[in-house]
């Protein structure tokens, strides 16, 4: 959840703020390039390599749990696995090979479905 919250800040930036600077660099405004530098510099990007690795963490946390917590399912098991290696690929990968993030983030969602459904059966 941490790394959920932390990394909203960076979503929230990117959806309030970067419209209102590309309005005022449409209008002519001559500081919109340094407010958008304003916007997008060491704090944002401290913050938002904070959220991804707590997002990390918290992905391979699950993974691990929902593996030791079932034992006698292998699909589950194999859910847990493929779960934390599809969120570590969105995370890490994505960033640089764009293509991976959404093949990732859709692997990453039906291994939590497969979750979502199994593990009340135990």
């Amino acid at each position: 959840m941490a790394g959920d919250v932390v990394t909203s800040a960076v979503f929230g930036a990117a959806a309030f703020a970067q419209p209102a600077i590309g309005r005022a660099h449409l209008r002519g405004v001559a500081e919109a390039a340094a407010i958008d530098a304003d916007v997008y510099g060491l704090p944002l990007v401290l913050t938002a390599i904070t959220g991804v690795l707590l997002l990390l963490a918290g992905s391979v946390a699950l993974g691990v749990a929902v593996t030791r917590v079932a034992r006698a399912d292998a699909v589950l098991r194999a859910a847990g696995v493929v779960y934390a290696v599809a969120m570590a690929c969105f995370l890490v990968v994505g960033t640089a090979v764009h293509v991976v993030q959404p093949v990732a983030a859709a692997v990453a969602a039906l291994a939590a479905v497969v979750v979502a459904l199994r593990l009340p059966r135990l």
